[in-house]
């Protein structure tokens, strides 16, 4: 099977899921949870498997096809959406670990479904065959439905965290099964409710070095996508998808709900009123525009990443550009459409709420935070700024 036709299949099967997201919206929402039915769903279409290696039996696809599924999905409901790419994005880390060791794992077919976190909070200590690992980890989305745990940790010693040659902390990426984890119910956000964002503690959870590995050695599996330098990348441009498609299932909404509605103070159908003109149509404009510039810059990253023959990172900088700016004009273009909706857009029974409550919790993801303008303008002033991903 060509990398075409997958991302063909995955599109289509995407799309013939839509109506199951849609139907269980409000029960994912009172649950706080992704219904049973939907999971199996997204992992019955591959989803999950999106950028798990293709030797594996994953689908491999290329970022801008995960893409498309993300904002699809995030369009009927933002917290599936969320789910979606946290997930589908984990399988790319599960493609650190050496071939037989990921099989073991995930299994013959893979039944991918990864949460936890790449942020350090832990600490692994070096023992016999591995490490002995401590440690709170947050905000690891979809761990209702998870198998296996991933999480960062500081190497340490009696003396502290070991360095590298440059004096940073050296860090492993580790996996653990779920049921080694006490999971603490600690989501009750006011947006994306049922993305299932909980923490979870290891004490002194013996992880085997085979289970481990550094984000900065050399991949297990050869292709572009699995290229350390480029993840971030890529797992922005899906993360900003996200918002696209919350953004847009706004737009959606709104445009079906003003139809033939006033408002409680004025007869006048919203639709008739120039200032909700202006709205939607800056509304769509920032929506466009943001999802024309993303998946432009991430498409580019991607041809060069495949070529292998050109520096990314004049590219790279464009796709955070893009990813910052998707966040902001689609959190701008909620607003607007949510203001224009009037009073009656602020409660929950009203079809705007639910999008404007998540653009907002999804914005203060890190990946796509102001940071971005500032570090891009570094490369573009033919710097290299410190950190992950350039």
């Amino acid at each position: 099977m060509t990398g075409e036709s997958t991302s063909r299949d995955l599109l289509a099967a995407t799309a013939a899921l839509l109506p199951l997201i849609r139907e269980s919206r409000d029960e994912i929402e009172r649950q706080r949870r992704v219904s049973e039915p939907v999971v199996q769903g997204m992992a019955d279409a591959g989803i999950f498997k999106a950028f798990y290696p293709r030797s594996l039996g994953g689908l491999e696809v290329d970022p801008m096809t995960l893409m498309e599924v993300v904002e699809e999905i995030s369009r009927v409901d933002g917290s599936v959406g969320w789910c979606a790419m946290i997930t589908s994005g984990a399988g790319w880390l599960a493609g650190g670990l050496k071939h037989q060791v990921a099989a073991e794992l995930f299994g013959q077919p893979p039944d991918v479904r990864l949460a936890g976190i790449i942020i350090p909070r832990g600490e692994a200590f070096p023992v016999d065959g591995g490490y002995k690992v401590s440690g709170h980890f947050t905000f690891a989305s979809g761990i209702d439905y998870a198998n296996w745990l991933m999480f960062m940790c500081k190497i340490v010693d009696e003396k502290g965290p070991i360095l590298t040659a440059e004096g940073i902390p050296k860090t492993i990426l580790a996996f653990a099964p779920i049921a080694e984890a006490d999971v603490r119910d600690t989501w009750s956000a006011v947006g994306l409710c049922a993305t299932g964002s909980h923490d979870f503690h290891l004490n002194d959870a013996f992880i085997p070095v085979e289970r481990s590995f550094s984000m900065a050695q050399p991949p297990n599996h050869p292709g572009p996508l699995f290229n350390p330098r480029t993840f971030l990348t890529f797992a922005g441009g899906t993360l900003a998808s996200c918002f696209l498609g919350i953004g847009r299932g706004a737009m959606d909404t709104f445009l079906e709900s003003v139809a033939g509605s006033g408002t409680n103070m004025s007869p006048t159908r919203l639709q008739d009123r120039p200032a909700v003109h202006a709205a939607v149509g800056q509304a769509e404009a920032s929506l466009s525009s943001a999802r024309a510039y993303l998946f432009d810059s991430v498409e580019k990253v991607w041809a060069v990443a495949s070529d292998g023959k050109s520096d990314p990172i004049q590219k790279i900088a464009q796709v955070r550009l893009a990813v910052a700016n998707a966040f902001r004009e689609s959190a701008r273009a909620v607003d607007l459409l949510f203001e224009a909706a009037g009073t009656t857009a602020v409660f929950q029974s009203h079809p705007m709420e639910r999008y404007h409550r998540d653009i907002h919790v999804a914005a203060k993801q890190w990946i796509g935070n102001a940071a971005n303008f500032d570090l891009a303008g570094q490369v573009l002033l033919g710097q290299k700024p410190a950190g992950a991903g350039w």
